[in-house]
């Protein structure tokens, strides 16, 4: 396709059709926080989408329809998507070394696709979509993080906690990871992807039967097998709920409260005298240390440069270079119809980067 056919299609995202702003929305009102390394793993064995090479492309492109889908869904005024750094495992490998350290998992394709990779090819093939990912989000009024020595959660949750929160500010956390749960309020929510469902406070205590301000403990009771967190063993979802029937309340409780309980009631059933262990005592303080999100564990001279880049100018919608590069990557089979996408996902998003920005 030729550059000019190629200009002709995006001349009518003229400034006359400029979607109309909402007057009490600013650009930080309403935040959609993507949790990138997540979003990408999931999508990379979903989508079995290849171009016309036989190349697989279902990581960038299923990205890229994923967060897509949350815009039109979400209507935020601001999209940032945040990507583990290089050693962000760092501080918590402090607190417990084997955290994250799982055998060699393997993230298969789809076996919609037939691709017979094997781990050093699949691995080949994610840094490659990665990199293409990160190429067009370039494009788009997105606000990409990455910062060394630092993981995504720790970004994405000082930003709900400190930034998008309160004075007329929200946000949306996009991720399936459970630990984003422990902060939902009613500022900051967390939409699951593979759920379609929004957790608001309401939604956690009636799912889980756990307030959010509990349910770090609730975590740090019952671990997180995707970082190699063991939890306290014997203690399934169902006991622990009938055990601690406080933590469906929403007065906050911490390890210490937990330890108190359990020596008032470590007569009546073995589970209570089970947490007094030594042993089990130090497992759930070292849990809530590595899985808490809500007291941010990164330096001030950090949080000061996360904020100095999300206050950054947003990037605006490069339509053409974006549709240019669309053609190069031959994206047809991913996006049949990617003008009505750009449009219907993107205009009002650009329209609150043009004015900010302006």
């Amino acid at each position: 396709m030729s550059n000019n056919k190629i200009f002709s299609l995006f001349q009518e995202f003229s400034e006359e059709q400029k979607a109309e702003l909402d007057a009490d929305r600013t650009i930080n009102s309403d935040a959609l926080l993507i949790d990138g390394m997540n979003t990408f793993m999931r999508v990379w064995s979903m989508y079995p989408t290849t171009n016309d090479n036989g190349d697989h492309i279902g990581g960038y492109t299923g990205f890229l329809k994923s967060i897509g889908h949350a815009i039109r869904l979400r209507k935020p005024t601001r999209c940032i998507v945040v990507f583990d750094g290089k050693g962000g495992s760092a501080r918590r490998r402090k607190l417990f070394p084997d955290y994250k350290m799982k055998k060699n998992v393997r993230f298969r394709v789809n076996r919609a696709l037939s691709l017979d990779l094997d781990q050093t090819e699949e691995s080949s093939s994610m840094k490659y979509q990665i990199v293409k990912l990160i190429q067009y989000l370039n494009m788009l009024p997105v606000t990409t993080i990455c910062m060394d020595n630092v993981e995504a959660d720790d970004v994405m949750a000082l930003l709900a906690r400190s930034y998008f929160s309160g004075l007329g500010k929200k946000c949306t956390i996009m991720s399936t990871d459970k630990d984003f749960l422990q902060l939902v309020d009613d500022d900051v929510t967390v939409y699951s992807p593979t759920k379609r469902t929004v957790y608001t406070p309401e939604k956690v205590s009636h799912e889980y039967g756990i307030h959010p301000n509990n349910f770090l403990l609730y975590r740090t009771i019952d671990g997180d097998r995707g970082d190699n967190i063991n939890g306290i063993k014997g203690v399934g979802e169902k006991k622990l709920k009938t055990a601690f029937p406080e933590l469906a309340n929403n007065l906050k409780l911490k390890t210490e409260d937990l330890i108190k309980i359990c020596e008032d009631k470590q007569k009546q059933m073995p589970l209570y005298k089970n947490f007094l262990k030594e042993d089990n005592q130090q497992l759930l303080k070292r849990n809530y240390d590595l899985m808490q999100l809500v007291d941010s564990i990164l330096p001030a001279s950090m949080q000061t440069k996360i904020f100095d880049h999300v206050d950054s100018p947003v990037t605006e919608l490069n339509k053409f270079e974006f549709s240019k590069k669309f053609a190069e990557d031959q994206l047809w089979a991913a996006f049949p119809n990617h003008h009505n996408w750009l449009m219907e996902t993107w205009t009002v998003l650009n329209n609150y980067a043009i004015t900010s920005n302006s």
